[in-house]
């Protein structure tokens, strides 16, 4: 419980979307009230695009919440079982994000976007009429790629950070120029 809390602790100061999934699960789950007095307070909060977000408790215990590139950049070694518990995450069509405290890992967060009913029907139809889909998302490419096959997208570029995604489009479309 003290691991999930430091998480939230972390993420409440980030204005990514998972983060905020993040705070509102633990919440609902009724861990601690929507009162926030009770948070630790974070020194040296830090956003890292594309990877999670960092931070230090009032104990001076460094928090990192993000994917696998965020423990590397720290040094952070994720166990074979972590690896495991990620790549299994993915193949279900979520996001799995990492929680080490200091420089151990000591937990898994899944958080999964559930797909609208109709993007499947809605993927088919504009196939049948010859256009191809393209997702891009800064999603891991294993969460992108079961996506993709769960609605039926025909080319997926995944991992892009934010003002990647702007750039991958215009190229796209120069491409369709052609």
């Amino acid at each position: 419980m003290e691991n999930v809390n430091h998480a939230y602790d972390i993420q409440v100061n980030s204005e990514h979307p998972l983060a905020k999934a993040i705070v509102d699960h633990t919440r609902l789950l009724g861990h601690k009230t929507s009162n926030l007095s009770w948070l630790s307070k974070v020194a040296n909060f830090r956003a890292i695009v594309g990877q999670g977000v960092c931070g230090e408790l009032e104990d001076r215990r460094l928090v990192l919440v993000g994917n696998s590139k965020l423990m590397a950049g720290f040094n952070i070694d994720v166990p074979e079982i972590a690896m495991e518990c990620l790549k299994d995450t993915e193949k279900q069509a979520r996001t799995g994000i990492l929680v080490a405290i200091e420089s151990e890992i000591v937990g898994l967060i899944a958080i999964s976007d559930p797909l609208k009913a109709e993007a499947p029907a809605v993927i088919s139809i504009l196939k049948s009429i010859g256009v191809q889909s393209i997702m891009v998302t800064g999603d891991n490419w294993g969460t992108a790629n079961a996506i993709a096959r769960e609605v039926g997208i025909d080319r997926v570029f995944a991992e892009t950070l934010p003002q990647g995604k702007a750039e991958k489009v215009k190229e796209l479309q120069v491409c369709l120029k052609m």
